[in-house]
C-alpha cells in the first residue's frame, strides 16, 4: 500500500499492511543520499533528490522539509554550515533589543534560502506526490524569537523586558503565519515544532503568558486556512503543557522520547492524536535492528489504540550518520506489530 491509501483504509476503519510510520527524516535524507549538507541546503534540486531518493528506498507515511535556521539567514543573520550537522546561528538578526523596530520580516518566495524549499517540495510533489503527502515545517514562537535574537536574551526579556518579549513573539508568529499562508497556497501542509518548551527551559507560568497566546494565535489561524488542526512537535519534558497545547487545538502531538505515550494517552488522548516515540541516538543511531524493533513494538503497545489516533515515529530528528537498517527495523516493527495485534 501507499501511504496515501494506508491513510484512506485506516479513515475507512479497513485492514492495512502496517501501523502508519514516518520517522522525523529532517537533513538525515542527505546524509542517506551521501550529499554533503553545505550543497543540499543551497539546492533545491538536492534537496528534492535526497528526500525522494530517501522516500523511495523506506517508504514512510509522510515527507517534509523545514527552513528553521534559515529564516535568521533571510533576515540578515549569518549562519555555520558543517558537511554533517544542521547549520547554527553565528549572528543573530537581531544584536540589541533597541533594533527591534527596524527589523523587517522575510518574504518567504524571495529572502535567502526560504524560496528553495518551496522549490523543492513542488519537485518532490511532482516525483512521489501521488502516493505520499508531502509538506513543509515550521518552528514554533518561542524558536523562531530565538533565532532572532538568541536563546538567552529571549528568556531574560521575559523577566526583564516583557513589552518588547511580547513584540518580538508577536513578530514571529507573523512569521510563522506568512510562511503557512505561502503553503496553503501551494498545497502543502506546515506542521510545527518547537525545542524550547521544556519545563527546564520555561515554567507553566511563563509558558502560559508568553507562548499559549502566540500558538493559538496559529493554531486558529490554521482551522480557518486549512479546514483541519494542525500538528506540533514538542521536545524535552513537557508533560506541563499537554493538556494546555491540546486545548489550543493542536490534533496531533508529537513527544520526546523522553516522555511516556501511556502518559499522554492518559492526558490528552482524548483529544489530540499522538506520535512518537523511539530515540534518534540511543536506540536508531547506536543501537542494534533488533533493539530498534523492540523500542518500536514498545511504542505501539502503548499508543497504538489512542483513542484520536498514533503514528509511529521518532522522539525528534535523525541523527547524521544513523543506520540505514535501523530505520527499515523501524518500519519492519510497524508491520509486524500490526499483523500480531490486528492482521487476520
Amino acid at each position: 500500500m501507499t501511504p496515501i491509501q494506508r491513510a484512506e483504509a485506516l479513515k475507512e476503519g479497513r485492514r492495512v499492511d502496517r501501523m502508519p510510520c514516518a520517522p522525523m527524516i529532517a537533513e538525515y535524507a542527505a546524509c542517506f543520499a551521501g550529499v554533503d549538507l553545505r550543497d543540499y541546503l543551497h539546492s533545491a534540486e538536492l534537496i528534492a533528490d535526497c528526500h525522494i531518493k530517501c522516500y523511495r528506498h523506506f517508504g514512510y507515511d509522510s515527507v517534509g522539509i523545514s527552513p528553521m535556521a534559515g529564516l535568521a539567514e533571510a533576515m540578515g543573520g549569518t549562519l555555520a554550515y558543517s558537511p554533517d550537522t544542521p547549520p547554527s546561528v553565528l549572528k543573530h538578526p537581531l544584536s540589541s533589543w533597541d533594533d527591534l523596530d527596524q527589523l523587517r520580516p522575510p518574504d518567504p518566495l524571495k529572502d535567502g534560502r526560504l524560496p528553495l524549499y518551496f522549490e523543492a517540495m513542488e519537485r518532490i510533489r511532482d516525483a512521489v506526490g501521488h502516493e505520499v503527502k508531502v509538506g513543509s515545517g515550521m518552528g514554533g514562537p518561542m524558536s523562531v524569537a530565538s533565532l532572532v535574537i538568541g536563546t538567552e536574551n529571549l528568556l531574560m526579556a521575559m523577566i526583564k523586558d516583557l513589552i518588547r518579549c511580547h513584540q518580538l513573539l508577536q513578530f514571529s508568529t507573523d512569521i510563522i503565519i506568512s510562511y503557512m499562508e505561502i503553503c496553503a497556497q501551494r498545497g502543502f501542509g506546515c506542521s510545527m515544532g518547537d525545542g524550547l518548551l521544556s519545563k527546564s527551559l520555561i515554567s507553566t507560568r511563563l509558558f502560559r503568558q508568553f507562548v499559549r497566546p502566540y500558538l493559538q494565535q496559529i493554531a486558529d489561524w490554521y482551522r480557518d486556512r486549512y479546514g483541519r488542526s494542525p500538528s506540533m512537535h514538542i521536545c524535552g519534558d513537557t508533560k506541563n503543557i499537554w493538556l494546555d497545547m491540546a486545548e489550543i487545538g493542536f490534533g496531533r502531538l508529537s513527544i520526546d522520547d523522553m516522555m511516556s505515550l501511556a502518559e499522554a494517552k492518559k492526558v490528552v488522548g482524548h483529544i489530540s492524536s499522538l506520535k512518537g516515540n523511539v530515540s534518534p541516538t540511543r536506540v536508531l543511531l547506536f543501537g542494534t535492528p533488533e533493539e530498534v524493533r523492540e523500542a518500536s513494538c514498545r511504542c505501539l503497545d502503548e499508543a497504538a489504540d489512542n483513542p484520536k489516533g498514533f503514528m509511529l515515529s521518532t522522539g525528534c530528528n535523525l541523527a547524521w550518520g544513523t543506520p540505514p537498517e535501523n530505520i527499515q527495523a523501524m518500519l519492519d516493527a510497524a508491520r509486524i506489530w500490526y499483523k500480531e495485534n490486528r492482521g487476520v
